[in-house]
């Protein structure tokens, strides 16, 4: 999702039902802590239940190394990751009763 369709689905949000929390953090990437991903969180109510999507925005991943034992195992993989472009995912989530975030489709969003 580029930077402009993320804001046009911000504002959207926004507009439907109001923004109830937004904030954008940085952390390090899991597996090579040199680079950085970035997170931006959205929240707002719809029909009583609270609802978050989170967009990731990392390095873009061009190559997989893998790397085996003598017995032909694979022992563990590495990344490879292009520094100048990124990679974007967005991910919904709704609270349950429970307090966690479970993980949704977004069409489950228009029932």
């Amino acid at each position: 999702m580029t930077d402009r369709a993320w804001e046009e689905l911000v504002d959207r949000f926004d507009q439907r039902f109001g923004l109830k929390n937004f904030h954008k953090k940085t952390e390090p990437v899991e597996d090579n802590h040199k680079l950085t991903k970035t997170l931006e969180t959205i929240e707002f109510s719809h029909d009583g239940n609270d609802f978050r999507v989170v967009r990731i925005t990392t390095p873009l991943v061009v190559d997989r190394k893998t790397f085996y034992h003598r017995t032909g195992q694979s022992d563990h993989s590495q990344n490879i990751y292009d520094e100048t472009e990124t990679s974007h995912r967005v991910v919904f989530y709704k609270q349950a009763p429970s307090g966690d975030w479970e993980e949704i489709s977004p069409e489950s969003l228009l029932s």
